[in-house]
């Protein structure tokens, strides 16, 4: 265990990027309710950019001129996602996602896709109206060298999570986990290569808590992106369908040598209950600080429960507590 430190932090990351070999690495970051995870993401993210303003040199393929390799995929390149991306049914073939039908669609075999009228593929699931992944089909420009991706834009939308859900909304059964799988599915795909050519670029939503919902085509993973963090709660738990991330991840580590960062952050639970209460407050989720631990006795508390009873290890633990953790 260490305490935060985040120059500590990126060097590691950026120790990981130059031992791989590869054009992208994977760092998944989670942590209880009130941990801090989000905030630790975002600023190494921003570290990360500033330090990598200018992107540094990437391999070239033998005999190719540096001068020659493209920034930015033509509208017919062919993507290191394709395999999966082809395997996927389209809409017409399966069932629509709806509110109404929800439970009936829980037991579809994962996602679908669509092409939109700018010829984007839109690979979708139960919330297809605004948490979807879309695959670019035009070229864009620049492009950040580290970007977050929170698992909280892959929740539920409210207009199509069931009533009886809305009071404990952030728990596991909350989201949209099939599709956030399959994202980082793609994603895994595109640290197995050793230049951007044939990297896509990539749209993923956020979530904003003014509208409590997720926002589409907010995030984007550039082909020149080459850190990517994903941070969220159930990232590292062995539970329904949240292990199948956690398979990915072990199959393609031993499998492919690929070097995915795994962390946890650690925060004293009373310190965290005050933190989340806090946050509730702020976000106009109740009141009065009281009524905020009520909430995160209510909901938070069981879902940090719910980590700790089936979270795997992970490569490191953060210390992110203003006091010694169980202090």
């Amino acid at each position: 265990m260490i305490r935060v430190d985040y120059r500590l932090l990126r060097d590691k990351i950026l120790q990981t990027l130059k031992a791989s070999g590869k054009h992208r690495i994977l760092v998944i970051l989670v942590g209880p309710p009130g941990s801090g995870k989000s905030t630790i993401a975002e600023r190494l993210r921003d570290d990360l950019n500033s330090k990598h303003q200018v992107l540094p040199e990437r391999p070239t393929n033998a005999g190719e001129p540096e001068s020659k390799i493209s920034t930015l995929p033509s509208r017919n390149c062919h993507y290191v996602t394709d395999e999966i991306v082809d395997n996927l049914p389209t809409s017409s073939s399966v069932r629509e996602c709806s509110g109404q039908n929800y439970r009936n669609s829980a037991g579809m075999n994962g996602c679908y896709k669509d092409v939109d009228a700018d010829n984007n593929v839109v690979i979708s699931n139960k919330s297809r109206n605004l948490s979807t992944i879309k695959i670019l089909a035009s070229p864009v420009s620049g492009g950040k060298f580290s970007q977050v991706v929170p698992m909280d834009g892959f929740h539920l939308p409210l207009d199509v999570l069931p009533s009886e859900l809305l009071p404990t909304r952030g728990s596991p059964e909350t989201f949209d986990v099939r599709l956030l799988v399959k994202l980082i599915e793609l994603l895994i795909e595109t640290c197995k290569t050793t230049t951007a050519d044939f990297v896509p670029n990539i749209s993923v939503p956020s979530f904003d808590h003014a509208v409590k919902d997720p926002v589409p085509d907010s995030i984007l993973l550039s082909q020149q992106t080459r850190v990517i963090i994903i941070e969220g709660l159930y990232l590292q738990c062995k539970f329904g369908e949240w292990s199948k991330i956690n398979q990915l991840i072990e199959k393609n580590k031993l499998k492919n040598g690929l070097r995915i960062l795994s962390w946890q952050v650690g925060i004293d639970p009373i310190e965290a209950r005050q933190r989340v209460a806090r946050r509730h407050l702020k976000n106009g989720l109740v009141s009065t600080i009281q009524e905020g631990l009520d909430k995160y006795d209510f909901n938070d508390r069981i879902n940090r429960d719910f980590i700790t009873l089936h979270q795997v290890p992970t490569d490191l633990i953060i210390d992110n507590s203003d006091r010694e953790i169980g202090k």
